[in-house]
């Protein structure tokens, strides 16, 4: 389970508004990658801080078409080809292609 402190046994994930870091280690990481306040994470989770964003990116996604990740959009359509930077290069390139041929 992704976010989960497995080692001790516990089944607790990172998405909790009531978890920290001494419980799960993940925000710890989290903030060290992306240079965030471990405390203002800690912070905007327990208060909802972007619980709306989250909830209107979220049914963005479904009104898409998104129903799994990772899924992906090129030129606003999206793609259900193989994930595969080959295949993902070679769609991209078509549609700049198609996308610059004149009429």
């Amino acid at each position: 389970m992704p976010g989960s402190t497995a080692a001790s046994g516990k089944r607790t994930t990172c998405y909790s508004k009531t978890r920290t870091s001494s419980v799960c280690p993940c925000f710890s990481q989290l903030c060290d990658t992306f240079g965030l306040s471990e405390r203002g994470l800690r912070d905007a989770l327990a208060h909802g801080t972007f619980a709306d964003k989250m909830r209107r990116d979220f049914l963005s996604g479904v009104r898409s078409g998104v129903n799994g990740t990772p899924t992906f959009f090129v030129n606003n359509l999206r793609y259900d080809g193989p994930a595969s930077y080959e295949r993902l290069v070679a769609t991209i390139a078509a549609r700049l292609e198609y996308a610059v041929t004149p009429a």
